[in-house]
């Protein structure tokens, strides 16, 4: 049986989103499925080469970022065709507004909210411990149960060799090819 290969990408400003999208791909290796993680920034990856891509991101002054939205919107073909999932790290509910604006639709989302140690306590806490700024709290249980849910799909979905690459890129579901 063929391994199903996922790609996590992220776009992180402060470094979470990377580690959430580092959990998820242990996870999901852990499941037996072949994963490679990539910021997004810096993503060279062609997403027609996997079975199924994690997306993650977070809300930052009431929008996911830009480059996101600019990644998704370059590679819409590739992700309407395959199981596609977004994490998003966010204090309210920016998911529909990123829907409305890349006219994407994953088929899975997760909602996390970090919970930042207030300012002040932050800064006292810093300057009394000379300690690295706190990590927020992160609902780790719901992560674990999305890739639980996530992995069965995976394995449902087809596979990327159920599709080819047209001369410019794009993949395309076979349709009608005797073997």
């Amino acid at each position: 049986m063929e391994t199903r290969r996922v790609l996590v990408a992220f776009i992180t400003r402060s470094g979470y989103t990377r580690l959430v999208a580092k959990a998820i791909a242990q996870r999901l290796r852990g499941a037996g499925l072949e994963v490679d993680v990539a910021d997004l920034e810096l993503c060279t990856r062609h997403p027609e080469r996997y079975d199924a891509i994690v997306l993650g991101g977070a809300v930052h002054h009431g929008h996911h970022s830009e480059a996101l939205a600019t990644w998704i919107e370059e590679n819409r073909e590739a992700l309407d065709e395959r199981l596609t999932a977004l994490v998003s790290i966010e204090r309210g509910d920016h998911t529909p507004a990123l829907f409305a604006h890349t006219h994407w639709r994953p088929t899975r989302v997760l909602v996390l909210t970090a919970v930042h140690e207030p300012l002040v306590r932050r800064l006292m806490r810093e300057l009394r411990d000379q300690a690295a700024p706190a990590a927020p709290t992160l609902d780790w249980s719901k992560i674990s149960a999305f890739v639980e849910e996530l992995v069965p799909l995976i394995r449902a979905a087809p596979r990327r060799a159920d599709f080819r690459v047209l001369p410019f890129g794009w993949p395309t579901r076979k349709v009608g090819v005797a073997s």
